[in-house]
């Protein structure tokens, strides 16, 4: 996931694709913010101590599934 802040506000994108969460958040409010993408689908993957968030379509092609 990369953060984006804009005028005191973030916004998250996917690592693998240009893909951007449609909401954004206050900064205070980033668990917040987490929790509601990975209800929405999103993909938290830990590797090596290295975090990397996958949108929904990307998180099923590391699955392998197409739907």
């Amino acid at each position: 996931m990369t953060l984006i802040r804009t005028n005191g506000r973030l916004g998250i994108s996917c690592d693998a694709c240009p893909t951007r969460y449609r909401h954004t958040a206050e900064e205070g409010a980033f668990r917040a913010l987490l929790a509601e993408i990975v209800d929405e689908g999103w993909k938290p993957i830990r590797k090596a101590g290295d975090w990397t968030h996958l949108c929904p379509d990307c998180a099923r092609f590391s699955d392998r599934r197409l739907l």
